[in-house]
């Protein structure tokens, strides 16, 4: 796990600096917000029932709409 984080983190790092740069990002959202994310969602996927497989993407639709700087989108 540690090396799998090593080997994507200074890409998440890279996509959240650009998306600050253009405005699109909260300007206090970071990786480790993310990474927080997934394991969220995770967490929800395991949680949720079979006749509701999709649950999580809600869960992400929020989160989503809660980094963005324009919640318009």
């Amino acid at each position: 796990m540690r090396e799998c984080k090593a080997q994507i983190n200074p890409y998440l790092e890279q996509v959240i600096e650009l998306a600050h740069a253009q405005g699109t990002l909260r300007s206090d959202c970071t990786a480790r917000d993310i990474a927080y994310l997934q394991v969220a969602l995770v967490g929800i996927m395991d949680a949720s029932p079979d006749d509701a497989p999709d649950l999580y993407r809600r869960h992400l639709a929020l989160f989503l709409d809660g980094v963005r700087t324009d919640r318009s989108q």
